[in-house]
């Protein structure tokens, strides 16, 4: 969460889906992407191809490289798989394919092409593109037959992520044409080794597609640079008005913003809470009947504050119990005016506490140090690092990837403490 030089940009991201449709608009064809992007995209195009991205080395988590290969179609390595649909726009900075297969079809062409080539491959995202040397695009799901779950009483298709570094997964790689973060030493498009906390919901947990709006560097309110928790949702907006029968009724909502607005940008609790006051009303407006949004944990403990004064790091921490415990007053104020919209309120900050507090029992040999070995200036997003011997020597086993991110280990151990927390609410 560090302040990068970087261009806005938005996108949103998908990941996988866990039920399949009735009618598949996935086919095939022999005529290879082309190489080179255009200036823009064919917006009457009905079809586009399958980028199946994956980390490279499952068995090595501090190894984040990635790479990726052409869907192919059926079991002939020559036809590449095709998925029918429509693109959002014709730009080529923002842009989003819609289409009626389910994200799970689209994984499983992924899954298929890179068993056949005999690859060894882990953290698999599909990606929609028409050209080889292209930005990541995202499938979304739309029609009359989008696969749905029920938790308790809510049907679900989809989770919508809103925040910054902590929840990005391609936005700020795609705005800064693939340089930040250096794809060599975080895994591509995220401030991380690997998946990040809501990819992990989706995958074990809820199960079904994530989306992300989040923006590395952003905070609560309207950025120049970085699109924060309304500008996210200005772009959403516009987004969905474009796609065939969605049903935000059935969208989780998570909304993550605080420390870029307390660690950068000496903003106050109150200036986060007036911004979420703002937009949650919002997003309820929408239509949106399941919003969760995180209490924030004590941000004294990050490496990136390591060279503060004891009283810098006592009022920082005194921000984050501040802003929680206004943050529980306004969830509570919410229930009681939008009764028909289920509030949320997962408690990150005790999550987080346990896995600082109690390193040995989720397996880590370090809470306090960067795994990577940093020069610790905002050049290192763009240049890279290595792992330290310690980290390597560990597979990864240490609390925070970088100065501000945790480590895969740590966004999938903060999943797996708040899912149930969030289903039981649901």
């Amino acid at each position: 969460m560090n302040k990068i030089p970087l261009a806005l940009f938005l996108s949103v991201f998908c990941i996988s889906s866990y039920a399949k449709n009735d009618v598949s608009s996935i086919s095939r064809t022999s005529i290879p992407p082309e190489k080179n992007m255009q200036k823009s995209l064919n917006k009457s195009e009905t079809y586009t191809y399958i980028k199946c991205a994956y980390r490279k080395n499952k068995d090595k988590a501090f190894d984040a490289t990635s790479s990726w290969e052409w869907g192919r179609a059926g079991n002939s390595s020559n036809d590449y798989a095709t998925v029918s649909g429509h693109w959002y726009s014709s730009a080529i900075l923002a842009n989003m394919f819609y289409t009626k297969s389910t994200h799970q079809e689209i994984k499983d062409v992924c899954i298929n092409t890179l068993n056949k080539k005999d690859i060894s491959f882990t953290d698999l995202i599909p990606y929609a593109s028409d050209y080889t040397l292209s930005y990541y695009y995202s499938f979304w799901n739309e029609g009359d037959k989008i696969p749905t779950i029920d938790i308790g009483k809510t049907k679900l298709d989809r989770m919508v992520v809103f925040g910054d570094s902590l929840s990005d997964t391609i936005n700020v790689y795609n705005g800064s044409y693939g340089t930040v973060p250096n794809s060599n030493t975080w895994y591509l498009g995220h401030f991380s080794n690997g998946l990040v906390w809501h990819e992990y919901l989706s995958k074990k947990h809820i199960k079904v597609p994530s989306y992300t709006w989040a923006t590395g560097n952003a905070e609560s309110g309207s950025g120049l640079l970085f699109s924060g928790f309304g500008q996210q949702l200005d772009s959403f907006e516009s987004y969905i008005k474009k796609s065939d029968g969605y049903n935000i009724g059935k969208t989780l909502f998570l909304a993550l913003f605080g420390g870029n607005d307390f660690i950068t940008g000496s903003k106050s609790p109150d200036d986060i809470i007036n911004n979420y006051k703002n937009d949650l009303v919002r997003l309820k407006n929408l239509g949106a009947k399941q919003i969760a949004v995180f209490s924030l944990p004590d941000f004294s403990t990050v490496p990136a504050v390591k060279g503060w004064s004891q009283s810098e790091k006592d009022k920082l921490k005194n921000k984050s119990i501040e802003f929680n415990a206004k943050l529980n007053t306004l969830i509570n104020s919410l229930k009681s005016t939008y009764p028909d919209v289920k509030w949320i309120m997962p408690n990150l900050n005790a999550a987080f506490e346990n896995i600082i507090k109690n390193p040995e029992k989720f397996g880590y040999v370090n809470s306090k140090d960067t795994c990577l070995n940093l020069r610790d200036s905002s050049l290192d997003y763009i240049a890279g690092a290595s792992p330290r011997a310690e980290c390597k020597n560990s597979n990864g086993a240490f609390v925070f990837w970088d100065n501000m991110h945790p480590t895969t280990k740590t966004h999938e151990n903060i999943s797996d403490i708040l899912a149930n927390e969030i289903k039981l609410a649901l």
